[in-house]
């Protein structure tokens, strides 16, 4: 296969919404904004997250394609991976991939099984682009789908919720663990699938510091959606260079300004920072871990964040430009942490599979990007929901501790999930957005 790149210039008259969301992924950062169309490979992770910890076959596919230097950069694998670490998965090269920088630049690199590039200069691209979608086998077409208006809300038994989170203070005072993460869902029927373009524009407005991400899920008879506004950055590589900035301890904003005071957060705090820093420092030369966090303040939800800089320790492998493992491999080595799983990690899996009522699926799992120098970024899928053609499900999750108190992780994640209700239904008052 062969990649096609060339640089569009300061600005593109493209309307990057006309094709269609099943054949269109979005992962938008206040640094980059790239947008995939069709799919030129399927790199399927049979043993998941955790199998990349060994061998990162992803990046290895991205240099059979990239061929040369100048298009290693830009020849990049998208998606979204579970929260279980070892379920199967898969990320996808598209077959168009338009990119826009921080500084306006736009360019666009298609991969094809013909050495033969289908555009001339960045005028030809850009009328190709304009045609693509018979190109790439797609329909053009916008947003589709009818917005919740009137649509009725499912929540998950409060109750049974607050039970769950009863049962795990049980088990951390008995010595079984010292935290677990546990998740709630909320599912809003709908009359067709919500448009995601409309999600994503509100999302954007009300979280510009959020990666802003549409992967569709694939392998399901119709297609899934899942979608979201991650505010939390699990890594991120550019050559040598290594930021990580985990989020744990929650309050709401504005009234947040206390949360660095609450000693509950600041313990919950401790574990993630710890515990990427144990990680992270394996592959680094150098590490720069504050001693205390910062107030980061979201749409409705306040947290404590550690912004982690290292640089990577050199490596002979030539998918990742001499700088250590990929970004791809960095996250699987630090997915899960205690942010989204708990403490120990193993014995957190297992209570969470024994216990919520429903899979996770995506949620809480990596979503970002890779390129073929081994450079990208992956967040965590929180402050997200999943698509399909006749609702919506919204999950949002509340580290335990041996002191929670089952009415306040509740009331933790009715705060979070009113975040996201501001952004899939602002037009129905719900219970979660009155208790918040």
């Amino acid at each position: 296969m062969y990649a096609h790149h060339v640089d569009l210039g300061p600005t593109a008259a493209i309307d990057p919404w006309r094709w269609p969301e099943d054949q269109r992924t979005v992962f938008h950062t206040d640094e980059r904004l790239l947008i995939g169309f069709g799919v030129a490979l399927d790199i399927n992770l049979p043993d998941g997250v955790k199998g990349l910890r060994m061998h990162d076959v992803v990046t290895d596919a991205l240099v059979g394609i990239s061929g040369t230097v100048d298009t290693s950069r830009y020849v990049m694998a998208l998606g979204t991976l579970p929260f279980d670490p070892v379920h199967p998965a898969s990320l996808v090269v598209p077959s168009v991939l338009f990119g826009q920088e921080a500084d306006g630049r736009c360019w666009m690199t298609v991969v094809t099984a013909s050495a033969a590039a289908p555009f001339a200069d960045a005028d030809g691209a850009i009328a190709w682009l304009e045609r693509m979608p018979g190109e790439v086998g797609t329909q053009a077409g916008g947003d589709e789908g009818a917005g919740a208006h009137g649509a009725p809300i499912h929540d998950s038994d409060e109750a049974s919720f607050r039970a769950l989170v009863s049962e795990a203070v049980r088990v951390i005072n008995s010595g079984g663990l010292d935290k677990v993460v546990l998740a709630r869902q909320l599912r809003i029927s709908t009359t067709g699938r919500l448009p995601t373009g409309e999600l994503l524009r509100r999302w954007r407005a009300l979280e510009p510091r959020a990666a802003v991400f549409a992967f569709p899920l694939r392998g399901s008879a119709d297609v899934e959606l899942f979608v979201g506004a991650s505010p939390e950055l699990l890594v991120r590589r550019r050559g040598d260079q290594v930021t990580s900035a985990p989020l744990a301890g929650t309050g709401q904003t504005p009234e947040g300004a206390g949360l660095e005071k609450s000693v509950k957060d600041a313990a919950e705090h401790e574990w993630v920072v710890r515990a990427i820093e144990e990680t992270l420092g394996g592959f680094c030369a150098t590490l720069e871990v504050p001693e205390h966090p910062e107030v980061s303040h979201f749409h409705r939800v306040t947290h404590l964040k550690t912004v982690i800089e290292g640089r990577l320790l050199p490596s002979t492998d030539p998918g990742t430009g001499g700088n250590g493992p990929s970004a791809l491999s960095l996250a699987a080595h630090l997915h899960p942490t205690p942010a989204v799983a708990g403490v120990p990690t193993d014995e957190a899996l297992n209570f969470i599979a024994a216990n919520e009522p429903s899979p996770r699926g995506h949620y809480a799992g990596p979503v970002g990007y890779v390129n073929a120098a081994g450079d990208g970024e992956w967040w965590v899928g929180i402050r997200s929901l999943r698509l399909t053609a006749t609702e919506a499900v919204l999950s949002a999750g509340a580290g335990v501790v041996k002191d929670s108190r089952p009415e306040a992780e509740s009331a933790e994640v009715t705060l979070k999930l009113a975040a996201i209700l501001d952004v899939v239904a602002p037009d129905v008052v719900t219970e979660a957005a009155r208790t918040a």
